[in-house]
């Protein structure tokens, strides 16, 4: 069943709501994200995936359910999770991590969580409020940017918690997080026994 099916079924319901909102913050986050990272120049070292190697992502309801769907139109859910299975810990690296088969390092880039999608690439703000930019230790290549500079394209600068506050709003009433390998395994069954219900109907 690919991905546009899916939300066919799911159209109408607030879960099919959450998902489009997903997919349309996240879109709006990846071209606000090409032009950030153009205008100054940030982009990851080739080959790199240290950041997977140093950390392990923790999900909202939402981000599993998202990441749930986009494994599930790809026939990918068990796959997956018997990978997540498979690990005793949730210490670093990214159980999710291949640094030699699949784009970018990751085996669910598509739909990779708010944390790894601004990651390195967005700005947070200092005590001030200010807008601040820190760069990322392995990609030394990057200069430093001035918040003079962030101030200039203020329209422009993708911040971290603007995002996290939107996805807060979507659901207020889910706003806490679980690692990938606790917060997946619900996501995926809540998804396929709605599909499930959704085809005897």
């Amino acid at each position: 069943m690919d991905i546009n099916e899916i939300m066919e079924k799911l159209k109408g319901s607030m879960l099919g709501e959450h998902m489009e909102f997903m997919h349309e913050l996240y879109e709006e986050l990846n071209t606000r994200q090409v032009r950030f990272c153009d205008d100054f120049n940030l982009h990851c070292k080739e080959d790199c995936c240290s950041c997977c190697e140093h950390f392990v992502p923790d999900l909202t309801d939402l981000e599993a359910q998202y990441m749930a769907l986009g494994l599930i139109s790809e026939g990918r859910d068990q796959e997956i999770l018997e990978l997540l299975n498979n690990r005793d810990d949730d210490m670093p690296p990214c159980p999710l991590c291949d640094s030699e088969k699949h784009i970018y390092h990751c085996k669910v880039y598509e739909w990779r969580p708010l944390i790894c999608r601004l990651f390195g690439s967005a700005v947070t703000k200092d005590k001030t409020g200010a807008d601040t930019f820190r760069n990322c230790k392995w990609n030394e290549h990057v200069r430093e940017i001035t918040n003079a500079e962030l101030e200039a394209k203020k329209d422009e600068v993708v911040v971290m918690s603007d995002y996290g506050m939107r996805l807060e709003e979507e659901d207020p009433d889910n706003t806490s997080t679980r690692l990938i390998r606790s917060a997946l395994a619900p996501a995926v069954e809540k998804l396929k026994l709605i599909l499930s219900y959704e085809e005897m109907q």
